[in-house]
């Protein structure tokens, strides 16, 4: 953790990460990633695509699990339901269940 955020107490910080890593197979999407992102800003995640920047997010709202390292949100698991009340998401993929009709998604 960065030593700014020594002094801060968890909840202080949006995103903690440390030696955060996610691999499929032999490929690494995220290698070793320590990052703290402090409340009260705005950041933005820029990358090339296939930089790892959406298994970041989906390991920070807890819907991918990571490899190795620790992270947290909020001082809590990613994921918790503490820390899912906290936070707002529109997903990149937001494509409907083929299972409903028209009417029934309108509904």
């Amino acid at each position: 953790m960065s030593k700014s955020g020594e002094d801060s107490k968890p909840d202080d910080f949006v995103v903690r990460t440390a030696g955060l890593a996610k691999n499929f197979g032999k490929s690494y999407a995220l290698k070793n990633i320590v990052l703290d992102i402090q409340t009260g800003g705005v950041t933005a995640i820029l990358g090339a695509n296939g930089a790892g920047k959406t298994t970041f997010i989906n390991c920070c709202l807890g819907l991918t699990r990571p490899s190795r390292g620790d992270l947290s949100m909020f001082g809590n698991a990613p994921g918790a339901l503490t820390t899912r009340r906290r936070i707002g998401v529109m997903l990149q993929d937001a494509d409907l269940p083929d299972l409903l009709t028209a009417r029934e998604h309108i509904a």
